[in-house]
């Protein structure tokens, strides 16, 4: 009879939680024009070595329930780097998702506990063999977000200048392109940059700074 009764006190506290969690939610949207959407159950359909994929039962702020299937990912971080000799670096690799190859800025999956900025370095070192130069910080995208939780640090790189490559990575093959910003310009227009996290950082670093590609 306990047991009973505290697994009755459990579910009303829970439920308290999530009225109240709503209420905040309607008030939320009414003054955002956002409509919160609070988890009820989550359970992993898989779990590999990127990524996880999981399955939520969620309730939105006008309490209507719904399932939402979600890649969750660790995150990543992507790099514009310039040359001394002011050339824009570029990797061409095979896209097994697309079916392609795609001209695309270094970048780089987070490792657990390693802060972006670490990562940034790393990534650019290991994918072109340069480092150095002056680092700005442009900010953070979302690639997919309605079905997957990844998020890109973006970062604009100058002066950069060979250091070596760190490692072969078997698993990564790819080309180091260099570009000038003409070129980068023409690859735009003609659409054979389209890869999304290189154009958000061509993007925010010509707001940011003159780069004379658009």
């Amino acid at each position: 009879m306990r047991e009973t009764d505290a697994r009755a006190r459990r579910e009303a506290h829970g439920a308290e939680n999530r009225a109240a969690e709503l209420s905040e939610g309607i008030e939320r949207s009414a003054s955002e024009g956002a409509c919160p959407e609070i988890t009820l159950e989550r359970r992993e359909m898989y779990n590999g070595k990127i990524v996880r994929v999981v399955l939520d039962q969620i309730e939105n702020c006008r309490g209507h329930r719904s399932t939402r299937e979600i890649v969750v990912h660790p995150g990543a971080v992507a790099i514009l780097a310039r040359t001394e000799e002011g050339k824009f670096l570029f990797v061409r690799q095979y896209r097994k998702p697309v079916e392609r190859d795609l001209l695309e800025i270094p970048a780089g999956k987070r490792e657990e506990g390693e802060a972006p900025e670490a990562t940034a370095v790393r990534e650019l070192r290991e994918e072109t063999g340069y480092g150095g130069g002056t680092w700005t910080y442009l900010g953070k995208i979302y690639t997919s977000p309605g079905m997957l939780s990844e998020g890109i640090d973006l970062y604009f790189s100058d002066a950069v200048y060979p250091v070596g490559m760190q490692q072969d990575d078997p698993d990564e093959i790819l080309r180091v392109v260099r570009l000038d910003a003409e070129e980068v310009r023409r690859a735009v227009s003609r659409g054979e940059l389209v890869d999304a996290k290189s154009l958000a950082a061509l993007f925010l670093a010509s707001q940011k700074l003159d780069l004379g590609v658009f």
